[in-house]
């Protein structure tokens, strides 16, 4: 089951487009609570906007409803790359600094090298969500 949520086109860029979402343009999942779920730090403004990146020709004009999908398994792996392989960086770095018997200053110190590793990593990967417009 994939992931879809109708937003409006607000502008049109040259490489993207720029949507804003309304409580119309939740997924089911978001729909009771009247707000993205994604963003649960503070309810989500009507007038936020998005920009989103398209690869090919722009074939949509300003004021048209888009539905955009989203594969949640593609989503799913997109967070734990982002989340876990710095987590894993912070782990390994502080278990080889730990093996090798440094000071606790210096274990902290492959503990950050290993974070910055990790995100490194991911960033190098240059994954994308892999979003549809329908």
């Amino acid at each position: 089951m994939n992931i879809e949520c109708v937003v409006q086109v607000v502008q049109v860029k040259p490489g993207s487009i720029v949507v804003k979402t309304g409580v119309e343009g939740l997924c089911q999942h978001c729909m009771p609570s009247g707000r993205c779920r994604a963003d649960w730090l503070h309810q989500k403004s009507s007038l936020e906007t998005f920009e989103i990146p398209i690869v090919g020709p722009i074939l949509v004009g300003c004021g048209e409803d888009i539905t955009l999908i989203i594969d949640p398994n593609r989503l799913v792996k997109l967070v734990a790359l982002t989340y876990g392989t710095p987590l894993l960086g912070l782990l390994g770095g502080i278990a080889a600094g730990s093996l090798v018997g440094l000071s606790e200053w210096l274990i902290l110190g492959c503990g950050f090298f290993g974070i910055v590793a990790g995100w490194s990593g991911w960033y190098v990967q240059n994954l994308n969500l892999g979003l549809r417009i329908k």
